[in-house]
């Protein structure tokens, strides 16, 4: 019997997937052709090459804490994972697609999907724009509207669209390859009250191992709404409570962020709430501005002001920046512009 996986074996190769499969239950018959570091064709290996048993190789992969909580099985979002590598390491998807997977295409109806990696907050899988769409009131969902841009744009790249991995193509992002992302992930935050609702929530991995948590905020033409001096006026005492627990969390004084915008605050707290849960190195509070403005307007300086209060010392557009940690987790904010269509 042939079996076949797509599988990332570390101990192997730090920086290449490998298209696996062998023959018979003895373990000792198998080939490798490897894709990520693939020039114009896959490179292809045999058990010579290598002082393991077929057995062995599964083992290292399944047990790896790179592919934790994926079916070593899912060649198809293996082979998805080695063309993003190939396009982010080489310039281009070089590797052809197997002929199993081309087969697999042939017989199933090309519907647009979003690879299985989104999710509701419910956990149901969100792959097409119309399961997106069951995430947000009518009244939000239409061209224009940042709930459908964020959709579109993040559902047709089936992981981290391209302006997100430019961004994040340096280390400790370098190679970072989106694991899961929650719509409307909420987030319970200090004091009574709403939890706080990210946009998305990305859990993501780089080759080495390393876990980040991106909160994912998108914006089109909307604010960051009241300045937290605004917000503290048209509440109860339960506000305050709210904010001394946010700036204590996020090594602010309460008397000092009046002129900032507090959606900021429990925005950036959702993401470093998440990544402690999870038990990850990085968090990235994220702008994602979708109608194609850069650095300037409102909500970048709104943006920039809050980084500075952090701690940033400068602020660039794409740019992670780092403002050191918080809540045992190291906090990144980041502005990314999509392009205009």
């Amino acid at each position: 019997m042939t079996k076949r996986w797509m599988l990332y074996v570390p101990d192997i190769d730090p920086n290449s997937f490998f298209f696996f499969f062998f023959k018979g239950s003895s373990g000792r018959s198998y080939s490798v052709r490897t894709y990520t570091n693939a020039t114009s064709r896959p490179r292809h290996r045999t058990q010579d090459h290598f002082p393991h048993t077929a057995d062995e190789i599964l083992n290292l992969a399944q047990h790896g804490e790179t592919v934790r909580g994926h079916d070593v099985n899912d060649s198809a979002h293996w082979w998805a994972i080695t063309r993003h590598l190939n396009t982010t390491h080489l310039g281009h998807a070089a590797a052809a697609t197997p002929r199993t997977l081309r087969r697999k295409a042939a017989r199933t109806p090309a519907t647009p999907t979003t690879s299985g990696c989104f999710h509701s907050s419910q956990g149901t899988p969100l792959l097409s724009m119309a399961d997106w769409q069951t995430q947000h009131p009518a009244r939000h969902w239409k061209a224009g509207y940042s709930a459908m841009e964020l959709a579109r744009t993040w559902s047709s790249a089936g992981g981290l669209p391209p302006s997100f991995q430019l961004a994040l193509g340096q280390p400790p992002f370098e190679g970072l390859v989106l694991e899961r992302g929650v719509v409307e992930h909420n987030t319970d935050v200090p004091g009574r009250g709403r939890a706080s609702c990210t946009d998305l929530m990305v859990t993501a991995r780089t080759p080495a191992g390393t876990k980040v948590v991106i909160g994912v905020e998108g914006k089109v033409d909307e604010t960051f709404g009241p300045l937290v001096a605004e917000w503290l006026t048209k509440g109860g005492a339960n506000r305050q409570d709210r904010l001394d627990g946010l700036c204590e969390a996020l090594g602010l004084e309460p008397t000092q962020v009046g002129a900032l915008r507090y959606q900021l605050f429990h925005r950036t707290y959702a993401a470093l709430a998440t990544a402690s849960e999870q038990r990850c190195s990085h968090a990235v509070l994220a702008i994602h501005s979708l109608e194609g403005r850069g650095s300037w307007g409102d909500n970048w300086q709104s943006f920039a002001a809050f980084a500075r209060a952090l701690g940033a010392t400068n602020v660039d557009e794409s740019h992670p920046t780092p403002v050191g940690v918080r809540m045992g987790v190291k906090l990144w904010l980041l502005w990314v512009t999509e392009p205009a269509r």
